[in-house]
């Protein structure tokens, strides 16, 4: 999709839906539209392995341009920056309300994934709005074309050897 430069978000939406373990097998359970409330419905909540609460995760299409042509942050991104800010604040305000409705957030992080190909200096303006805020997390299409690579790597290095799993590619397997 990435080299067919397909921009329709839901695309990219179904792909996470149907492979959640893009993101680097962080989460147990990804789910997709779930309401927060009628007014806050990110794309997907992601229930953490370790300790069962959620996260959230706002996708974008990778064609969403993040810096303008002054090398400023686009209005698309800023618009997208705000919508995670809003989940969050909702989320920090109403946890009761949603732990009552089967969902927990504690010390929630919001990962706004859009973006392909920022230069090294694009990225460090990223990160100076990212310490800003550090519940949020931009993640571009490169990130996770580089979790999907390495994990793909690290599991097709996995042998089968006298009943247990040892990675071949790595000193510690061996």
């Amino acid at each position: 999709m990435l080299s067919q430069n397909i921009s329709d978000e839901s695309k990219y939406q179904e792909l996470l839906e149907h492979f959640p373990w893009v993101l680097g097998l962080k989460y147990s359970l990804i789910q997709r539209h779930i309401n927060l409330d009628d007014k806050n419905i990110p794309d997907f909540t992601g229930i953490r392995s370790t300790d069962g609460c959620r996260d959230v995760i706002e996708l974008k299409p990778p064609t969403m341009k993040v810096f303008g042509k002054g090398g400023d942050f686009s209005a698309e991104f800023n618009k997208a920056w705000s919508q995670t800010e809003r989940y969050l604040d909702f989320i920090l305000r109403q946890c009761s309300y949603l732990r009552d409705k089967g969902m927990n957030f504690h010390n929630p992080k919001c990962y706004l994934i859009l973006g392909w190909n920022l230069s090294d200096d694009e990225r460090e303006k990223v990160r100076v709005k990212e310490r800003m805020n550090p519940s949020i997390e931009l993640l571009t299409y490169n990130d996770l074309l580089s979790f999907i690579q390495n994990t793909i790597a690290f599991i097709t290095g996995l042998r089968l050897d006298d009943g247990t799993l040892k990675n071949v590619n790595s000193e510690q397997g061996k």
